[in-house]
C-alpha cells in the first residue's frame, strides 16, 4: 500500500516504535558486565622479600593450621652450589608471614622447576624439585615432609638432561602419585613412585633418552 505524502510536500518521516522494556534490559545487562568486571579486580600486590631468586612457586597447607602457605623452588643460593625450598607461612591477617629455608644439596644444579606430591603415602605434601644443571648436577631432589611442617633432608636422583619443569601424576594407576620430569632439547623423563618412603625410579631409560642428539 502506497504510503501517504505530508501536506508539505516532503515525503513522511519513518518513526521506529521506542522498547522501553528491551532498553531497561540492555541497561540491566550493562551493569551487570560492568560489576562482574569490577569483582575480578585485585587489590594492591604484597611483595614477599627472598634473598635468592626464586624459580617457582605452589600453595599448600604444609603445616597443617588450616592456612595456605607458599612452597618456593629457590633457583641458586648465593656463596654455593645448590638450590633450596623455601616455605612462606600463611597467616590470617598478614596472608604470608615468616620464612623457613630448608638446603638442598651442594653440588646440585638451579632448582628451576617444582611440584607437590604425597611420595611416602602419608597424607601430607613432599616436594620434588627439578634442577638444570647448569651449575651441577642435574636431576631431581625430593624433600619429604617431616611431620612436623617442615621438610627433611633431601634425596638426589640424576638424570641425563637440563630438568626445566616437573609435574606430579598418577601414570600407571596405582595407590601411588608419579613424577614425569621434562628439560632442554625435547627430553622428558617418567618416574615412578613406590609409595613407600618417597622413593622415585626411572620407568625406562629410553624415554629420558628420546630424541636425544
Amino acid at each position: 500500500m502506497p504510503r501517504s505524502a505530508s501536506t508539505d510536500g516532503r515525503a513522511p518521516s519513518r518513526s521506529f516504535p521506542r522498547r522501553p522494556a528491551l532498553v531497561a534490559a540492555a541497561l540491566v545487562v550493562a551493569a551487570a558486565a560492568t560489576t562482574a568486571a569490577q569483582e575480578v579486580d585485585f587489590a594492591a600486590p604484597l611483595a614477599h622479600g627472598s634473598p635468592y631468586a626464586i624459580g617457582g612457586v605452589l600453595p599448600a597447607d604444609i603445616d597443617g593450621d588450616g592456612l595456605l602457605d607458599v612452597v618456593a623452588a629457590v633457583t641458586a643460593v648465593v656463596g654455593s652450589n645448590r638450590g633450596d625450598v623455601a616455605v612462606y607461612r600463611g597467616h590470617a591477617l598478614l596472608g604470608l608471614s615468616s620464612r623457613t629455608a630448608y638446603p638442598g644439596i651442594e653440588g646440585v644444579g638451579l632448582a628451576i622447576g617444582a611440584d607437590l606430591v604425597d611420595l611416602d603415602g602419608n597424607g601430607r605434601p613432599d616436594v620434588v624439585l627439578g634442577h638444570s644443571g647448569f651449575s651441577g648436577a642435574a636431576g631431581l631432589t625430593t624433600h619429604l615432609d617431616d611431620g612436623a611442617g617442615g621438610f627433611r633432608a633431601p634425596a638426589f636422583l640424576p638424570l641425563p638432561f637440563h630438568v626445566r619443569s616437573v609435574l606430579a601424576a598418577n601414570l600407571d594407576g596405582d595407590a601411588a602419585i608419579d613424577v614425569i620430569a621434562s628439560g632442554s632439547s625435547g627430553h622428558f623423563a617418567t618416574l615412578l613412585s613406590d609409595g613407600a618412603g618417597g622413593s622415585i625410579r626411572s620407568r625406562s631409560s629410553s624415554s629420558s633418552r628420546s630424541n636425544r642428539s
